[in-house]
């Protein structure tokens, strides 16, 4: 049973039962919690390491319960990713990070593959597309606008065949849904992976980001509510 579309917990062939953990098909995941402003680890086992450039470290709580955020200020900061293996996922993905924008103006990049998979933010909406094999590109907006000057978390994912599903949530409710045609997949490629903008060079975000998470797998509302709870101790903890 394909659960994107069904709005249901009865699911096949997708790992999200209710005692897994968010950390399953985890292929990177960074939170800042660094003690430079040079380079942002990759809490997954693949080592996903970012560059930051110009981007800065802020020492304050955020809302994964961290202590750290990372910092753009609109006009030239973003985060570089290099090309691996692990970051070209094949038929499920998920993209989900805390954000607060002090602007939308430039329609801000999130989190971006370039021709592979993005998650960013157009005429104040969320934006969320994937490459697939046979199809072409599949882009969904949200049916809800991002507000400025408040810490939001966005989602968004993905599962190919037939149709391919595309969702989005903010804040943990699931905002808008997709069917589109038969699919094979999504297309890897060679490309770098940014956060904060446009492959480095355009859309740059003016706020900060925190807790960025790419996954091979796909997890339930329940799931995707429970990471958007600013109040959870960790986003690595089971389901009970």
């Amino acid at each position: 049973v394909r659960w994107l579309g069904g709005y249901t917990q009865s699911w096949s062939n997708v790992a999200c039962n209710q005692s897994l953990a968010l950390t399953e098909g985890l292929v990177a995941h960074w939170s800042f919690e660094e003690a430079n402003d040079a380079t942002t680890a990759d809490a997954s086992h693949h080592a996903n390491t970012g560059g930051i450039h110009g981007a800065s470290l802020l020492a304050q709580a955020s809302p994964a319960g961290g202590t750290h955020v990372l910092s753009f200020d609109g006009a030239d900061d973003y985060v570089s990713v290099p090309d691996s293996a692990s970051l070209d996922v094949d038929s499920q993905l998920t993209v989900s990070a805390w954000v607060y924008l002090e602007s939308a103006d430039s329609s801000p990049v999130i989190v971006s593959k370039q021709d592979a998979y993005t998650l960013e933010v157009v005429n104040g909406k969320v934006l969320f597309g994937v490459q697939t094999n046979g199809a072409g590109w599949f882009g969904l907006t949200s049916v809800s606008a991002v507000p400025l000057a408040q810490w939001v978390h966005v989602a968004g994912a993905a599962l190919t065949g037939d149709p391919t599903d595309l969702v989005i949530y903010i804040d943990g409710v699931r905002d808008a849904y997709l069917a589109q045609g038969a699919t094979a997949g999504l297309v890897p490629n060679d490309n770098a992976l940014t956060l904060g903008a446009r492959q480095g060079t355009s859309r740059f975000l003016h706020g900060m980001l925190d807790d960025v998470r790419v996954s091979e797998k796909l997890f339930s509302d329940s799931q995707i509510s429970r990471s958007a709870d600013s109040d959870q101790d960790s986003l690595a903890d089971g389901w009970e």
